[in-house]
């Protein structure tokens, strides 16, 4: 239990975010099929890896945490231009 604690604080305080205060540019793509849960049976073997959840993004990242770019645009004076590219696969 102590262990799963300790990982929820640091999870807790990696997801404020905090805007970086200068002027920002965020390019990214979305449309792009993008894994966002597996399940791996007997990892200790090998394991059998099964894709159980696909989301919106760009390939590797979830358009939920790409859109970051949104938030610091209402947390900071210096202007954040976000640029969303359909179908971009994240390179």
């Amino acid at each position: 239990i102590p262990q799963g604690y300790n990982l929820y604080k640091h999870e807790n305080q990696a997801n404020k975010t905090l805007a970086p205060g200068v002027k920002t540019y965020c390019i990214y793509g979305v449309n792009v099929t993008t894994v966002s849960q597996v399940y791996i049976e007997n990892i200790v073997q090998g394991g059998n890896v099964q894709v159980t959840k696909v989301e919106e993004g760009d390939g590797v990242v979830l358009l939920k945490d790409l859109a970051i770019c949104d938030q610091f645009a209402s947390k900071q004076k210096e202007p954040v231009h976000v640029i969303r590219i359909p179908n971009l696969v994240h390179s």
